[in-house]
């Protein structure tokens, strides 16, 4: 298949139906986009005028922690227009990007709320891991809230427990490299936290690895922390989301 952009629709569809890579050919001039809705107070977001290109697998209305998956030539202006769905005259955002990362594989992160809404991206190098293994890393989003440190807690089938610092200060913005877990009947769970300076745990969540070995969703998972730990009110909307890449 010649045309770079068909492989990589192809593949895409493909990851669908079977479990295709996301690690298509680097030297295709295209690169992978998925855009995260994580904006605070308006719900559903419509996107807009992204250069006439059309969602590979989802269509361009998000609703909050939804995610949409693009594809653009490498080099060229992106125009990412946002919008309410229950206010489309409202443009909350209009900027315009360019990735220069032929073969690219980039996340785009839209936070804020009403008032303002911001972005930033960043790119990530999935890996393609042997049998009985899996990879997981971490995304701070939440734009009011200081760096945390990310924690794994493993159980295993004996009711033994071993705690691991993945990263001591992930700042907001940014994100881990891919750490890699064993899958196997000897595993009983993983339990990952997002930990603040005092130690207190902010989010956490827990999966059994060998489940997720059955839905084949195991080999490249992000969780990502959203939200604010002070609404304006006093309370807490952190919340801890994931997505899967196969």
């Amino acid at each position: 298949m010649k045309n770079p952009k068909l492989k990589f629709i192809a593949c895409m569809i493909a990851s669908t139906l079977f479990g295709c890579s996301d690690d298509y050919d680097s030297a295709d001039p295209l690169v992978s986009l998925r855009i995260v809705n994580a904006i605070q107070d308006i719900g559903t977001v419509e996107l807009r005028d992204l250069n006439g290109n059309v969602p590979v697998l989802n269509t361009t209305s998000l609703s909050y922690r939804a995610n949409g998956r693009f594809a653009f030539t490498s080099g060229d202006p992106v125009n990412i227009m946002v919008v309410p769905e229950s206010d489309t005259l409202n443009v909350v955002l209009n900027e315009i990007i360019t990735f220069d990362n032929p073969g690219g594989l980039n996340t785009l992160f839209l936070y804020g709320d009403t008032l303002q809404v911001e972005l930033f991206s960043i790119e990530q190098s999935f890996q393609n891991y042997q049998d009985s293994l899996f990879g997981v890393s971490f995304v701070h989003v939440a734009d009011d809230t200081d760096a945390v440190s990310i924690r794994a807690i493993q159980l295993d089938t004996a009711g033994v427990s071993d705690t691991t610092t993945l990263s001591q200060s992930l700042a907001f913005q940014s994100g881990t490299s891919f750490s890699q877990f064993e899958a196997t009947a000897r595993i009983d769970s993983y339990t990952f936290q997002f930990v603040d300076a005092d130690n207190n745990v902010l989010e956490s969540t827990s999966i059994d690895p060998l489940r997720r070995r059955r839905e084949k969703v195991f080999r490249n998972i992000t969780y990502l922390l959203v939200g604010r730990s002070d609404n304006g009110s006093g309370s807490s909307t952190l919340d801890m989301v994931q997505y899967d890449n196969f």
